[in-house]
């Protein structure tokens, strides 16, 4: 009993040619891929600036349990203590949010096609939008988190600057 083995058989092979790139993705497709890199960037940088600001309350106002106490500690700190603790309970997530919008624009400024700064710009407040409905809808809050818009708008526009300018170079 002798087993052959069938002859190899040549598949046809797709070629590729250069001239037959995929089409450029249109500039609202960024904006969508702008908007998932920030969330993207933002929930770690959101809990590493939660991290910080407890140990920054933990270090004013010590171990306390009970909203008494916690009242109590607060009004006993110092002009000045009271407003470096609220300015790194509002500054540090600011400052995470700034951070992940600026890389979602550069994301979309460097690889972006057609899509340039006003994506970015758009990226940032669209992801913002997000935050301030979600925020609504957990705390019916939603004045006080249309801060973000602020933020994230402007720096999703200087990230897509930037990322224009790397990628020209």
């Amino acid at each position: 009993m002798s087993l052959k083995m069938a002859e190899k058989r040549k598949l046809p092979m797709i070629q590729s040619r250069p001239d037959d790139a995929a089409p450029e993705r249109p500039r609202s497709h960024w904006i969508g891929f702008g908007l998932v890199a920030i969330f993207t960037l933002w929930v770690p940088l959101a809990a590493l600036a939660e991290i910080i600001k407890r140990h920054a309350i933990a270090s004013y106002l010590g171990d306390r349990s009970g909203e008494g106490q916690i009242e109590l500690a607060v009004a006993s700190l110092s002009d000045r203590d009271h407003l470096r603790l609220t300015a790194v309970i509002v500054i540090v997530p600011m400052i995470a949010l700034a951070l992940a919008s600026f890389g979602g624009g550069y994301l979309v400024g460097r690889y972006g096609g057609d899509a340039g700064v006003r994506e970015g710009a758009l990226a940032g407040a669209a992801a913002a939008l997000v935050a301030v409905v979600l925020a609504w809808i957990g705390s019916g809050i939603a004045w006080a988190p249309l801060l973000s818009i602020a933020i994230a708008a402007p720096f999703g526009a200087l990230g897509a600057r930037v990322g224009l300018r790397a990628r020209r170079a």
